[in-house]
């Protein structure tokens, strides 16, 4: 078995939780990933295809080595099978709510708390939280009566405490004892799956929507982002605002944020430019412009040494913090993968008269796997009008 491999499967073996620090092997590799791996990333799309009836994967998490789960426009929770493509969709989640409106902003966040046991993201109506037991899917609970508009993002701060930030401008807590509502499902006295309420509201932002959160563990606090580009932190302990937030980002499409390993930076993804911060002071460092002019930040993503972000136009950048400069291929030109046109549902009067027949995918999720050698991007379309999926694996 090649070292490559070993360490691809080491990585699934142990619990996120379980590992306090890496080992010497491993801080090496992750130094040669750094630099050495994304150049050698090669493309290999997963064919949904009109088969799938999917909108866009707004969402994504690795599930396992070849296993990633994802969310979508059209409010689908689906688990995808790499090698062959093959597609188990996972049912929604009803609350006691009545669904919010005709049409829903479907699911654009999913993640799993850091024993990989239990398994959150948006129920059936996109104001709730649901969360599934794995690697089962069997359902847990759903989070309800607390928001009065979408989740936008939802982040695990342990085991049994998750928090999710909405576009009603509010944060909540939500607690989560496994143990006990299997209990009570065991005795009978739940039909299906529990109902819970918040255990606290927040409201961060009075006339904007909150649009990505980021746990900064380090600190103990969680950064909230909103759609107009201002920055406000959470203390975790008291779970209240703290007296530090950041305004003057790009006013225009801030939908992603993401925050490295140790808690000392922030990277934030608007229109046209990622801004990195710095998470002690709340100070900007630099700000990278978008390669792909105002398509957009879609994805962003903080891994070691490496920035990444994925764009309106299907590419996926990498900026080396430590050289502070775009990655390079073979010391000459920039590193960029380039997604391919994935599959968008023909419309005569949409796509080929707005579009002459043509348009490119959006990567809006990419995700390292835990051995940080495989890369996950999903999206589809831009246009709202028009509907489509992109998925692929990087190896």
């Amino acid at each position: 078995m090649s070292v490559v491999r070993a360490f691809e499967l080491l990585a699934y073996e142990r619990p996120l939780a379980s590992i306090p620090c890496p080992s010497t092997s491993e801080r090496l590799l992750h130094k040669l990933y750094s630099r050495k791996i994304p150049p050698l990333l090669r493309e290999h799309s997963v064919p949904l295809g009109a088969s799938a009836s999917m909108d866009k994967i707004f969402a994504s998490r690795w599930l396992s080595h070849d296993r990633v789960v994802v969310g979508t426009k059209c409010n689908s929770i689906a688990v995808i099978e790499l090698a062959s493509g093959q597609l188990t969709f996972i049912p929604t989640l009803d609350s006691g709510e009545p669904p919010c409106g005709q049409w829903s902003c479907g699911i654009h966040a999913i993640d799993m708390n850091p024993s990989r046991r239990l398994l959150a993201t948006g129920g059936t109506n996109v104001n709730d939280v649901a969360v599934y037991q794995l690697p089962s899917f069997d359902p847990l609970c759903v989070g309800e009566c607390c928001h009065s508009d979408w989740i936008f993002d939802l982040l695990w701060l342990d085991d049994q405490h998750l928090i999710t930030g909405s576009r009603d401008g509010s944060v909540a807590l939500w607690n989560v004892n496994e143990d006990e509502i299997v209990e009570r499902v065991q005795q009978g006295a739940l039909r299906k799956h529990a109902l819970t309420r918040c255990r606290a509201k927040l409201a961060c932002f009075v006339n904007s929507k909150i649009r990505a959160l980021a746990i900064n563990h380090a600190l103990e606090r969680a950064a909230a982002l909103s759609f107009t580009g201002t920055l406000k932190e959470i203390d975790l302990a008291t779970f209240s605002l703290t007296s530090r937030e950041l305004a003057g980002l790009e006013n225009v499409e801030c939908v992603c944020l993401a925050v490295n390993e140790d808690g000392s930076l922030y990277a934030a993804g608007s229109r046209s430019q990622v801004t990195l911060i710095d998470a002690r002071n709340l100070k900007t460092v630099t700000r990278i412009r978008n390669k792909h002019g105002v398509s957009g930040v879609r994805s962003v993503n903080l891994k070691h040494d490496l920035l990444s972000y994925g764009t309106g136009l299907g590419g996926i950048f990498f900026w080396d913090l430590r050289s502070h400069r775009y990655l390079l291929l073979d010391g000459k030109c920039e590193c960029p993968l380039q997604a391919t046109r994935g599959w968008t549902r023909p419309s005569e009067q949409l796509f080929n008269v707005l579009f002459n027949g043509c348009c490119g995918q959006s990567v809006f999720t990419h995700c390292f796997d835990p051995s940080g050698l495989r890369l996950f991007a999903g999206g589809g379309p831009l246009p709202a009008c028009l509907y489509g999926n992109y998925a692929a694996l990087w190896s």
